[in-house]
């Protein structure tokens, strides 16, 4: 009997090794695909052209669903490593590159990612702020949005293509340069609104403190993220435009967890 027993257990250890593990609802970030088709979490670039852009891509799963969806709205944070925003990652208003962020969220754009818009979407930036968590850092807010009679249903335990940001290369060289492609910056993705025609809305954001930034964050020019928290700051509404996002030039720096008494300031 027990040598059965062994048997039967090791076959059993062999199925959940053959078993590939499911995703866990929550935020990804990717560049240049949707994370479904393999996670990109660093992007190198020579900052030699204004030719062409990179793909930054935003996906998530859902813990619920949700049949009536009529807009998801994904709240970017941008954190340059040395506490100052280069002009060439500053896209609010008036700045340097405002034209430097493109957005994509056409079918061709989700990849390996579930695809529920509707033909008729529309989308783009709903608000840029510098600044907003503290030096060197951009929250950039944006949305894709459905007519009200043509809603399109979200599923739990499926990914999901949100959007595309594209990261365009313009003002990189030449006369009209904006300085600071080649510094090190990090990037979270910080919050997801899904908007219901009649269901009530339903707000995804990281769930605590993030060590290391995880599948919500990616890099540029090889930073470092430490950790990574994003919340909902009260009286302000259902977007997080609040982020502690710990970016490091390089991976010298030891990770730490922050302390309380950081995570207390915040609300301070």
């Amino acid at each position: 009997m027990s040598h059965r027993l062994a048997r039967l257990l090791a076959a059993l250890a062999l199925v959940s090794l053959a078993v590939p593990a499911l995703a866990e609802p929550g935020l990804r970030l990717s560049w240049d695909h949707c994370a479904a088709d393999g996670r990109v979490a660093n992007k190198a670039f020579a900052c030699n052209t204004n030719a062409g852009s990179d793909q930054l891509v935003a996906s998530f799963e859902s813990p619920v669903g949700m049949p009536d969806c009529v807009g998801l709205e994904p709240t970017l944070h941008i954190q340059s490593s040395n506490d100052v925003l280069p002009p060439w990652w500053n896209f609010a208003p008036s700045a340097c590159r405002t034209s430097g962020l493109g957005y994509e969220y056409s079918p061709a754009a989700a990849g390996g990612c579930a695809y529920a818009y509707h033909p008729n979407v529309s989308g783009g930036a709903a608000g840029d702020l510098a600044g907003r968590n503290g030096p060197g850092s951009l929250v950039v807010r944006s949305g894709v949005w459905a007519r009200i009679d043509e809603p399109f249903a979200i599923l739990p335990g499926t990914e999901y293509f949100a959007f595309t940001f594209l990261i365009r290369h313009s003002k990189t060289v030449g006369s009209n340069t904006c300085s600071g492609c080649s510094v090190p910056v990090c990037l979270g993705f910080g919050s997801l609104v899904m908007r219901g025609r009649e269901s009530a809305d339903v707000y995804l954001h990281p769930d605590g403190v993030v060590p290391g930034g995880g599948d919500l964050t990616v890099t540029w020019q090889g930073a470092y993220v430490q950790d990574y928290w994003s919340y909902r700051e009260p009286g302000v509404g259902e977007v997080a435009e609040r982020a502690t996002l710990t970016c490091h030039p390089d991976q010298s720096v030891s990770a730490r967890r922050p302390t309380w008494g950081t995570i207390k300031s915040l609300y301070r």
